[in-house]
This record gives C-alpha cells, structure tokens and sequence, in this order.
C-alpha cells in the first residue's frame, strides 16, 4: 500500500504541476484554461489519486477487519501501526496541499493526522498540518 501509495503522489504532482503550465499558458489568452482538455484530465487525475490516498488510510492505521490476525496482523503492540502511519505521512500532507482536496477531505485528513500525533506519538504529522495550515493561510492573499 505503502508503495502504490507514493505512485499516487508522483501522479499528484505531475497533474499539478500540467495545471501550472497550463494556467502559465492560458494566462495571457481570453480562454478560460479550466476549460481546456489538459486541465480537465489532469483534475479528474488528481481528484482520482486523493480519492485512493484517503481511502487507503484505514489499512495503514489498523484499522482492519476482525479476521485480519490470519494475515499477518502486527499484534497488540501497536508497533506495526505506527508504522503504517509513518508511511502514511507523506501522502496526507500531498493531498493536503493539492488543489483539488474538498473540504470534507481536507478535515478528515486533519483529523487522521491528530490521531497520529496524539494516539501514536508520530509529531511529524503535527509538525506537517502546521505547515499546510500555514500555506493554506498565506495561499488566499
């Protein structure tokens, strides 16, 4: 998951940074450049890829089905989800600051990452919700 999850991110990137040369394209034109075939795909990409990271941040918490200690469950000690959670960093703060996270994902994320910090002792994802909070605040002047 851990890896897909790093594909999902570069796909999110590269889809940002087509919407930046576009936007720099269409910039000095009358079009409007979310019209444009390039952005569209490259939104629906993007929109796709946060869909798949948020949605993989149950199995990386352990959150998993009763059954799950058949396949290789990493047991009460809470070491195995820590963890998953620490791989799970980096994709949260990319689709925190992506263009595309609506709201209710931007919360939910927010949420996971203070369980993370609060419940698992992983003060990366404090540190990396500060600095999201901050561009996003310096973003809308």
């Amino acid at each position: 998951a851990f890896y897909y999850n790093m594909a999902r991110v570069s796909r999110l990137f590269l889809a940002g940074f087509i919407i930046h040369c576009v936007v720099c394209i269409y910039a000095t034109g009358d079009s409007d450049y979310r019209t444009t075939p390039d952005y569209i795909e490259a939104s629906r990409l993007s929109i796709e890829m946060i869909n798949d990271i948020v949605a993989s941040i149950p199995y990386h918490l352990g959150w998993r089905a009763a059954h799950s200690k058949e396949f290789g469950d990493q047991g009460d000690d809470g070491k195995g989800k820590s963890l998953g959670a620490y791989f799970l960093i980096w994709p949260l703060f990319s689709t925190l600051i992506s263009d595309f996270t609506t709201d209710a994902q931007r919360n939910f994320i927010i949420g996971r990452m203070r369980y993370m910090t609060e419940e698992m002792g992983l003060n990366a994802a404090e540190m990396l919700t500060k600095v999201c909070s901050l561009f996003r605040s310096q973003a809308d002047y």
